[in-house]
């Protein structure tokens, strides 16, 4: 099932005369792995529904192999492991061997069909421990007529029930899979997927939740996940090119024998709740394109809005040797005025920042003041410093934003005002930079609240207008790549997903 796009380092007529063999510049999958459940969240056991009968089997890679179909729809898989009798009688098929068992189990005992390492055998157990089943033993080869050896199986194995068929399961590589006849879905969480879901125990000491789900079919959901289905097809085409591209540069999961996970670590996918006609369209309209820089995929990034502008890749992270394509444009057609949070404005007291800052482990006294002291050329800002009566902190890149929970690193703040103003002879006065008293000490600095002698007693006084730190900014999320909001204005205004992904990844081509 895999295809290879391939990248010729020599002529053709050159490989002819030396024979050489190609080399692949990347890989690109018909189906692709999208963890649900994995990791710490693996499970000991899961129920699934399937939408027509059962179909059993395993998967290696990406490819699926198919066991055989059961009848009924509901499957309960559980971990396995520990000791059984097995026949010695290896079955020629896992069909014949599920025959077998059942006949076993009409007979009373616990019996499974069962596939270990590749061959159909049937089990009788699960037994308390070898001795057990030792003890057994002979017993039941004198009632059945057949020989059995003791095993154990390890922690890889699963149990299932599926359709009141038992099954064991336990493979060094393969994965234990199920899904729907006739190429149905199946609900698993809450949630209906199409392709087989896995019981992954190669990769996990629990289950590891896996959906094995044709490349076009995830597209079409997570660009329903990620953009509204009801917006210009054009943006939807779009949408669908970058998702499939960022899910084939995905390498952080492999560990965990997946290639995605199903939320905003990689990006949205919620099944075939999401999907819409307009996002299959865009997902199938596109199908195998990917936008590729310098002969690889390109790390296409994107972002809810842009607030009028692009985030240069440095700005946000820090970083992006060899990312010259995730640079600031302008993005004229977001109509940034009018989309959720394409302008915001936040405000904070100063102890409500220096609650955020032990939050992170930082006291630098009452905050006196913050200000930028580094910002990009894109206008976000790189470096943010926080003064306080007991030293000074700084923070950067997208640590900017995420510390204060804004909306983006592209905002201007309006500080304090640390005048104070007094009432002279010639009436009204500001008194400006910072107020001093002299105590018995000597001349003592005011900080941002002084306290005057009223009628009922000592009374505090702001200096100035305010007492907040306001965040005015522009734009929603990290600000790189392609600006959601941006690309559906230039559909809108009749450019098409060729154009659209040109503009925000300038530099980059198509696969095709």
């Amino acid at each position: 099932m895999k295809k290879r796009l391939m990248a010729w380092i020599l002529s053709i007529a050159l490989v002819c005369v030396s024979g050489a063999m190609p080399v692949f510049a990347y890989d690109t999958f018909e189906y692709i792995k999208v963890g649900l459940d994995f990791g710490s969240a693996s499970v000991n056991e899961f129920s699934a529904k399937t939408e027509q009968n059962i179909v059993v089997g395993y998967a290696t890679d990406r490819v699926f192999t198919q066991l055989m179909a059961l009848e009924g729809s509901d499957v309960l898989v559980e971990k396995g492991g520990g000791t059984y009798l097995m026949t010695q009688y290896d079955y020629p098929t896992f069909a014949e061997a599920l025959a077998g068992s059942k006949i076993l189990r009409n007979q009373g005992l616990e019996a499974h069909a069962a596939c270990i390492n590749g061959v159909n055998k049937v089990l009788l157990g699960l037994y308390a421990d070898a001795a057990t089943a030792e003890a057994a033993k002979p017993t039941v080869e004198a009632t059945l007529g057949f020989a059995f050896d003791v095993v154990y199986l390890d922690m890889k194995t699963v149990m299932v029930n599926a359709g009141y068929n038992y099954i064991v399961f336990r493979h060094d590589s393969n994965i234990f899979a199920f899904g729907s006849d006739n190429f149905g879905t199946t609900k698993v969480n809450g949630r209906s997927y199409r392709g087989y879901i896995l019981a992954d125990r190669v990769n996990s000491s629990a289950i590891a939740i896996v959906n094995l789900v044709h490349f076009d079919d995830y597209t079409a959901s997570v660009v329903g996940s990620e953009m509204y289905s009801t917006w210009p097809i054009e943006a939807l085409k779009a949408q669908a090119v970058i998702a499939r591209t960022y899910a084939t540069t995905v390498k952080s999961y492999k560990n965990y024998g997946i290639d995605v996970t199903d939320d905003t670590r990689t990006q949205a996918y919620n099944g075939i709740s999401n999907e819409k006609a307009s996002t299959r369209q865009a997902a199938q309209e596109t199908t195998g394109i990917l936008v590729m820089y310098k002969g690889k995929p390109a790390q296409t990034y994107f972002t809810a809005s842009s607030g009028g502008k692009t985030a240069d890749v440095y700005s946000a992270w820090g970083g992006g040797a060899g990312l010259d394509y995730l640079k600031s444009v302008p993005d004229t057609y977001e109509n940034t005025e009018k989309i959720p949070n394409g302008v915001w404005s936040v405000s904070y007291t100063a102890a409500e920042i220096e609650q955020k800052l032990a939050a992170k482990g930082v006291n630098i006294g009452n905050i006196t003041n913050i200000y930028v002291s580094d910002r990009g050329a894109d206008e976000r800002v790189r470096q943010l410093t926080f003064v306080g009566t007991a030293g000074t902190h700084s923070v950067k890149f997208e640590s900017c934003r995420t510390l204060l929970s804004l909306k983006s690193q592209y905002y201007y703040i309006q500080s304090p005002s640390s005048n104070m103003f007094i009432i002279s002879g010639t009436g009204v006065q500001n008194v400006s930079g910072t107020a001093y008293v002299l105590g018995a000490s000597g001349t003592k600095a005011v900080g941002q609240t002084a306290y005057v002698l009223g009628a009922d007693g000592t009374q505090q006084v702001a200096l100035g207008g305010g007492s907040d730190y306001v965040f005015d900014g522009r734009g929603h999320g990290h600000g790189i790549g392609l600006s959601q909001y941006g690309a559906k204005g230039m559909a809108e205004a009749g450019f098409n997903f060729r154009e659209i992904i040109a503009h925000y990844y300038p530099g980059t081509t198509l696969s095709k």
